[in-house]
């Protein structure tokens, strides 16, 4: 399976795991100018499915980060560290993996 990746950039912004357990992550999200927040998630899983859009497809179970649309569901953002690692506690992410 192809897990998520511990640093990537999206938005012109860098996100760094910080912390994480088989279903729930806290990532950092940073810019040029410095720490913006945290982001709290569920790590969601699917099949990578090769099709006409995704010729490249691996048919593989794949991470994904939640999308800006799934935000509020299974992805949070905290000006915290403190404020996020609550939230992770509470949703389950007491074990670290």
């Amino acid at each position: 399976m192809n897990k998520l990746p511990k640093t990537f950039r999206k938005f012109g912004d860098t996100f760094q795991l910080i912390k994480r357990t088989k279903e729930y992550a806290i990532f950092k999200r940073f810019n040029i100018n410095g720490s913006l927040g945290y982001e709290v998630i569920k790590v969601l899983k699917q099949i990578d499915r090769i099709n006409e859009f995704n010729p490249s497809g691996t048919n593989k179970l794949i991470e994904k980060y939640p999308s800006s649309e799934q935000f509020g569901f299974t992805g949070w953002y905290f000006e915290t560290y403190h404020s996020a690692l609550s939230n992770f506690e509470q949703l389950g992410g007491q074990n670290e993996k």
